[in-house]
């Protein structure tokens, strides 16, 4: 486990799977609730058209990054955390760029 930790514990690793985690959980939440029933492209022409982006962007970080951050700071990967951390403040700062 030492040296797994050593291999991994890095901040741009945990920036890395910071920015991408939202979007598997938006995939995934597609599959599985709307998949059958309408296009990826249909769901984000409905998002564009009630104006959700921010609001979905937010959601998706914070389901997605407070799990990552809770299970990688549990196994003591502070450099990891530190890079979840620096992905979720630039998704903060896209979400309130995107409301003003």
């Amino acid at each position: 486990m030492k040296n797994m930790k050593s291999r991994y514990d890095k901040m741009f690793l945990g920036l890395l799977s910071g920015v991408f985690a939202p979007t598997v959980i938006f995939f995934a939440i597609y599959l599985v609730k709307y998949a059958g029933k309408y296009s990826l492209r249909e769901i984000i022409a409905q998002i564009q058209l009630l104006d959700l982006g921010a609001k979905i962007i937010a959601l998706t970080v914070f389901l997605a990054n407070i799990v990552l951050f809770y299970v990688m700071y549990r196994l003591r990967w502070d450099k990891f955390c530190k890079g979840v951390l620096l992905a979720t403040f630039l998704y903060a700062f896209l979400v309130v760029s995107m409301k003003f």
